[in-house]
């Protein structure tokens, strides 16, 4: 479930759907969150998501938080 919806999440942000895709990049995260351990790389890939639509709506402290996460 949680690849699914990152999956539609990163189509939401190519579209420039910005809601739906921050939505729906943090729904993947907390089902991660709950099936995986911290340093899996889909949760890498899903908060890269979520930092990719943080910078493209000028977001940028939140931007850069999560890609330090992805990068941990």
């Amino acid at each position: 479930m949680a690849a699914l919806l990152n999956n539609l999440a990163e189509i939401a942000w190519r579209r420039k759907r910005y809601a739906d895709a921050e939505r729906g990049f943090q729904r993947a995260l907390e089902i991660m969150r709950r099936q995986m351990v911290p340093d899996h790389p889909s949760m890498a890939i899903a908060l890269t998501g979520l930092a990719n639509v943080y910078r493209d709506v000028g977001r940028y402290p939140d931007a850069d938080s999560r890609y330090r996460r992805a990068i941990e």
